[in-house]
């Protein structure tokens, strides 16, 4: 059996209602149902606060069921049952609604750091190459771009400086 303590490194020894829900992977109201129900108070610091032990989560964990089928139905998901013609009509209304989101043209002007990807080379080579003249860059406002045609001259060969 696995040591609980292994998965639980990294969490304080007192957390507040939000860290101890999450810590169990519930909301705040879930925690405090449950440690009513299993008798597992919270510590109250001087009144302003309250926090909880992690070995009291810890003890927590422990007690509740594996499984508790009641549960199990209440929160299951409806589930939507689609025929092959319903299924191929909403991936069609997906492939429109991502072509309307997508330009219809590629950009003639790219990033240095889309220069990098497609060169498959660092920033700082291709600075070195715009300073040596391998390739000519332009600036707008504050951005450096390149000429896509450039870059794909480059690729083929014949734009070697």
């Amino acid at each position: 059996m696995a040591d609980p303590d292994k998965f639980s490194t990294g969490w304080p020894a007192l957390m507040s209602s939000e860290m101890a829900a999450r810590y169990l992977s519930v909301d705040e109201q879930t925690l405090f149902r449950l440690a009513d129900q299993f008798n597992n108070p919270a510590i109250e610091i001087e009144s302003l606060s309250i926090r909880w032990r992690k070995q009291d989560l810890d003890r927590l964990i422990k007690k509740l069921p594996l499984v508790s089928p009641s549960v199990r139905e209440a929160d299951r998901p409806r589930l939507l049952k689609l025929d092959s013609s319903q299924l191929n009509e909403l991936a069609e209304q997906v492939a429109r609604r991502i072509d309307r989101t997508q330009p219809n043209t590629t950009a003639k002007l790219i990033s240095i750091n889309d220069a990098c990807a497609i060169l498959g080379l660092g920033r700082t080579s291709i600075y070195r190459m715009i300073k040596d003249g391998a390739l000519q860059a332009r600036r707008i406002g504050r951005r450096t771009l390149l000429s896509r045609e450039e870059i794909e001259a480059f690729l083929d060969g014949s734009n070697r400086a």
